[in-house]
């Protein structure tokens, strides 16, 4: 009796500590996404995310097959409006990349593989499970944690994430062999087509299967790094959590996760139209002294090299600063997916979501 008095007393007593958003914020753990902005603006967040943004842009320079897309301009607003849907595509790199190793296996036209891509997924799963990590902890306990502790158990959670995928990999590749031996039971002599023909429903049964796999592992793999960086656990324990909530909270998970990088892309294009503004003085500031037009000077800083002098060491800054609002991006698409998560996981398992500890 005395014991539980004593808890409900805790109870009371942190509840009273409270402000009135973290109470209702408690109660509606959804608002935690109106942390997500904040939380991506974070000193270790944008570090992370600006070597990840420098990561890709040298795989794209060295595998140029595989880095199609990503340019070295600063985002703003007009390059928002022009193509928005490129912006939305190319902010969700790590589920694009995916979906480029795997179009070859699905069919879907011919697509050569790249190691470059390969690279540029390892460089998304390692970023997001440090990035995950630091998330974690602003969004339960509000407090950081140590980034080097972060680095090392995203190393350390690599073993565990291949396997996870190990299931769904093993599953899609079971799926296509079915596929291919019905496709083959047509050259059997004199019974092949009666057979091919007697087992063609089973042939887009499973071709639908793999379809619905394939969209799930795309769609739903950014929540197994969330999960390894949550919470204590094996690959399966991290599997079974992400497929559990994208059948539980499917809906909700793509509209909040759309509207925040939505709004994701709206404060890049901001950060963007700042630099942007910046760099036009200063490009200004050196025509007016080189009596050279501002356009020409522009254009010939990002594509001078650095035999010629300062010039070149202003055209590197100039792309540091498109890495670096680039690098926004990357970070908070990771902390969407963690603040996702870890709602979700409190819609469905009714678990708070300030009880996952730093510790574990």
């Amino acid at each position: 009796g005395s014991t539980e008095q004593q808890c409900a007393s805790m109870k009371s007593d942190s509840e009273f500590q409270q402000t009135e958003f973290q109470v209702w914020r408690n109660r509606f753990p959804w608002l935690h996404c109106l942390r997500v902005p904040g939380i991506a603006l974070g000193m270790q967040i944008l570090l992370v995310g600006f070597v990840t943004s420098c990561l890709l842009l040298i795989v794209r320079f060295s595998f140029p097959e595989a880095g199609q897309g990503m340019g070295l301009g600063i985002r703003d607003f007009e390059s928002l409006l022009s193509q928005p849907t490129h912006s939305f595509l190319e902010a969700l790199s790590p589920n694009a990349t995916l979906f480029q190793l795997l179009r070859r296996y699905l069919g879907m036209g011919s697509v050569d593989f790249h190691w470059g891509t390969v690279l540029i997924l390892l460089i998304h799963i390692l970023s997001g499970l440090i990035i995950c990590r630091l998330a974690v902890s602003q969004v339960s306990r509000n407090q950081g944690i140590c980034l080097e502790r972060s680095t090392l158990r995203a190393f350390r959670s690599l073993p565990s994430f291949a396997l996870s995928l190990l299931f769904p990999v093993l599953a899609l590749g079971g799926l296509q062999l079915g596929i291919v031996l019905i496709t083959l039971m047509d050259g059997i002599p004199v019974a092949g087509p009666w057979l091919a023909g007697a087992f063609y429903a089973i042939e887009i049964l499973l071709i639908l299967l793999s379809i619905l796999l394939v969209g799930g592992l795309i769609i739903g793999w950014p929540l197994i790094v969330a999960s390894l960086a949550a919470e204590s656990g094996d690959g399966f324990d991290a599997w079974s959590r992400a497929f559990d909530f994208l059948r539980a909270r499917f809906l909700s998970i793509l509209l909040t996760f759309g509207l925040l990088i939505a709004a994701g892309l709206l404060i890049q294009a901001v950060w963007g139209e700042v630099f942007k503004l910046v760099w036009q003085e200063f490009f200004e500031m050196i025509a007016w002294h080189q009596q050279t037009p501002v356009e020409r000077m522009e254009y010939s800083f990002l594509d001078v090299s650095f035999r010629e002098g300062a010039r070149g060491f202003i055209a590197l800054w100039h792309v540091l600063t498109g890495c670096l609002v680039d690098g926004f991006i990357r970070g908070f698409y990771w902390v969407s997916v963690t603040t996702v998560y870890l709602c979700v996981r409190a819609s469905v398992d009714r678990v708070s979501v300030r009880e996952f500890d730093e510790s574990n």
